[in-house]
């Protein structure tokens, strides 16, 4: 159905004080922003929707603050009072324990999940998105602007009749779209994953390992996200969240389906996990290969110079003489001196009786040299 241009919620400032934004979907007319002063003349019917988004902290600091964030409650709870919304669940929303919760009021119900530091999967202290659905309108509070409620009103600007839907299935609506939110950050995970796998095949880097880690506690800040929401899922899906929350059938059915995709979101980052593994892997594998390559080369290069250091190491040896105990000739001239007194007998062997005798005077003089030395 045609609607009225009215200006969509854009996002704002990364942090500033609670403001609000009102829509209201009419199935029947055309939708259109409205300001929280006109809640209090407002009448809606069945086949009208009305949103509410606030953006911005309570200001729940000293004591001055956390007065002024108690007339901001005031304030709006006076301005909700015509939807029959309780001045205590309003005065309950951003304080307490940071926890996630699932609490029925009657015909309103409120949920609170902790979100991803600014929707950027780096570790820090999570963000908190409280919602408030009760007979046709849902309030959403959080402290800066969130891109997948940008996404949601960019798709439901124009000509969608959002006014048919209870505020279950809205409230179903938005969650969905939180869930695409945390795909799109496993994708962009595992484009980093690939990317590493690439650099790690090609050759190995000393820095690799740093971007790995810090691809790690990407994944773990999500992990830690979507582990915190699983009993706020667990919840919606549950028969007597049906039964006090949901009007129709179908509702109960929309959030069983998820919890489904909430569970396949978490199988996909753990997934994720899985592929950094194996990049860590494929690092270790390159850096074992390299090292493997280095002490080849260092084997090689022993091999090459034993001979050389072998023969360097005989040479320089020095042998005692086994016939003097005051001399220490060089391994040379001890070799000679052998040589030659083994070479004269056997020299003179052919010569008879007379050349015997002159081989023995020769080794008897050889003996007797180093006698008279003594």
């Amino acid at each position: 159905m045609p609607r009225a241009s009215g200006p969509p919620m854009m996002p704002r400032d990364d942090r500033e004080a609670m403001s609000v934004q009102v829509r209201l979907f009419d199935a029947d007319r055309q939708d259109r922003a409205l300001d929280l002063a006109a809640l209090e003349s407002l009448r809606l019917h069945e086949r009208q929707l009305l949103w509410l988004d606030g953006t911005g902290e309570w200001s729940d600091g000293d004591e001055g603050s956390r007065a002024a964030a108690d007339d901001q409650r005031a304030g709006l709870a006076a301005a909700l009072q015509p939807l029959d919304v309780q001045a205590a669940t309003i005065a309950q929303l951003g304080r307490g324990t940071d926890r996630p919760r699932v609490e029925l009021h009657g015909a309103p119900f409120v949920l609170r999940l902790p979100l991803l530091a600014g929707e950027a999967a780096r570790p820090g202290p999570p963000d908190w998105l409280d919602i408030v659905a009760g007979r046709n309108f849902v309030l959403t509070l959080h402290p800066r602007a969130l891109s997948f409620l940008d996404d949601v009103d960019r798709s439901i600007e124009r000509d969608t009749p959002v006014g048919e839907l209870d505020s279950a299935a809205f409230v179903a609506i938005l969650l969905d779209a939180l869930l695409t939110s945390y795909l799109g950050i496993v994708d962009g995970l595992e484009d980093d994953i690939d990317r590493l796998d690439g650099l790690a095949l090609r050759r190995v880097r000393p820095d690799l390992l740093g971007e790995v880690v810090q691809v790690r506690r990407r994944i773990a800040a999500v992990r830690r996200v979507l582990i915190a929401q699983r009993p706020v899922f667990a919840a919606l899906a549950r028969a007597d969240f049906e039964a006090v929350a949901t009007d129709e059938p179908r509702d109960a059915r929309r959030f069983q389906a998820l919890e489904e995709r909430f569970e396949g979101v978490l199988a996909a980052i753990e997934g994720a996990r899985e592929l950094l593994l194996g990049t860590f892997e494929i690092h270790m594998a390159q850096t074992a290969q390299r090292t493997n390559e280095i002490m080849k080369v260092l084997a090689l290069a022993s091999v090459l110079l034993l001979p050389g250091a072998l023969i360097a190491g005989v040479m320089g040896m020095n042998f005692k003489a086994p016939l003097s105990s005051t001399t220490r000739p060089t391994s040379t001239s001890w070799w000679r001196r052998s040589v030659s007194s083994r070479s004269s007998p056997l020299s003179s062997r052919g010569s008879g009786a007379g050349s015997e005798r002159g081989s023995c005077k020769a080794t008897a003089t050889v003996l007797r040299g180093p006698a008279t030395r003594l």
